[in-house]
């Protein structure tokens, strides 16, 4: 029998583990040594696993400051996960679109000076349709007193293009 997935599926590497262990216990149960050692295998590469985090934005946007501050928290507070700062294409002011399977978690940056523009809603919508767990990220809110309203700005044009 043969199962696929999309990665969107899986769940967490805790939870694959999990299923991981079950099916191993079966097939020691059913003498079947092949698969455990098959299964074990698997389990150890999903249990070490880091999760991959990119971090998008254009340039100037506080994406560079967002991986620093993440970096140093990550030990603590956010085991296992790698983050990287994704800068646009060279030599252009556009946030990059990420490799189909180059991240498990897609930060978008953005900072607090002005709100989505065609550009951004276009990138977003082109990260998400790779299925990728993405999140907006909203920087230098302390340079600008106006964040709270670019804020619902940025929301309103996300449903308005169904985002």
């Amino acid at each position: 029998m043969s199962v696929t997935m999309q990665s969107a599926e899986w769940g967490t590497s805790a939870e694959l583990v999990r299923l991981l262990d079950q099916a191993n216990g079966l097939a020691h149960a059913v003498g079947r040594s092949d698969a455990v050692e098959r299964l074990a295998r698997a389990r150890a590469r999903i249990a070490t696993r880091r999760m991959r985090v990119l971090v998008v934005g254009a340039p100037g946007q506080g994406a560079t400051s967002l991986v620093q501050a993440l970096d140093q928290a990550s030990a603590d507070r956010l085991p296992g996960a790698s983050f990287v700062d994704a800068g646009g294409p060279a030599g252009s002011n556009q946030p990059m679109v990420p490799e189909p399977g180059s991240a498990d978690v897609v930060l978008f940056v953005s900072d607090a000076g002005q709100e989505y523009g065609p550009v951004e809603l276009d990138t977003l919508a082109r990260i998400r349709a790779q299925g990728i767990a993405l999140a907006g990220v909203l920087t230098k809110i302390d340079v600008y007193p106006g964040w709270a309203e670019v804020q619902r700005a940025n929301r309103s044009r996300l449903q308005a293009a169904n985002l």
